[in-house]
């Protein structure tokens, strides 16, 4: 029935919001790797180039899932705490996705080669191939933190686009959002920014019966 809350019930999905997220996330990575490939970060020898690729390869997803959450939540119009993040998470979740199976197909036989390198390393020449390895072993660990904090990115967007949404901002509902939400409630507003019942709006007890002669 519509206006009872159940608590421990998501609210439901709007899959057309989470789909343009999604597909907004993955034009915003391309994008911005497009741009690391312009800046020369691939490319460019020298440790502090291979810092700041490092730095842009984590700032790439953080980005990209931030603007995919926060379409998804603008459009959906959440105005609850869980819609929102479940809304920045599924757009997350199915963004990595869509990454991990084009990455699977693009530098699957790169990935064998430096198995069969690893595989040499005993081998004259073998020592070049552990290296190998261990280079693709540390880029493999900096793409998982980089997907952990896009994590982070997605609900962040999903936060912003719902203070958006309902007016209140990250800050949380001013004061005066308050008194009206508690007057549409018919609630009263104390000054401790809690709610309470007034003594017209509350239980009213049925006056009590005084014995025959007694005076009322």
């Amino acid at each position: 029935m519509a206006g009872i809350w159940t608590r421990g019930v998501l609210p439901r999905v709007q899959w057309g919001p989470v789909i343009t997220g999604v597909l907004c996330a993955i034009a915003a990575q391309i994008v911005l790797g497009l741009f690391g490939i312009a800046f020369g970060f691939a490319a460019a020898p020298g440790k502090g180039m291979a810092v700041l690729a490092g730095v842009w390869g984590i700032l790439t997803p953080i980005v990209a899932s931030f603007i995919g959450a926060f379409v998804a939540v603008r459009i959906a119009g959440d105005t609850r705490e869980s819609g929102a993040f479940l809304d920045g998470a599924l757009v997350w979740c199915i963004g990595l996705i869509a990454g991990a199976l084009f990455l699977a197909s693009a530098i699957g036989p790169g990935a064998m080669g430096v198995g069969s390198a690893s595989a040499g390393a005993g081998m004259p020449g073998g020592l070049q191939g552990t290296d190998v390895a261990r280079g693709f072993a540390a880029s493999t660990g900096v793409a998982a933190v980089a997907a952990l904090l896009g994590l982070g990115g997605a609900l962040f967007g999903a936060a912003v686009a719902r203070g958006m949404v309902t007016g209140e901002g990250l800050r949380g509902p001013s004061r005066r959002q308050l008194e009206r939400r508690a007057e549409q409630a018919g609630i009263a507003y104390t000054e401790r920014g809690e709610t309470r019942r007034p003594a017209d709006v509350g239980e009213r007890r049925p006056p009590e019966e005084h014995p025959p002669g007694m005076p009322h």
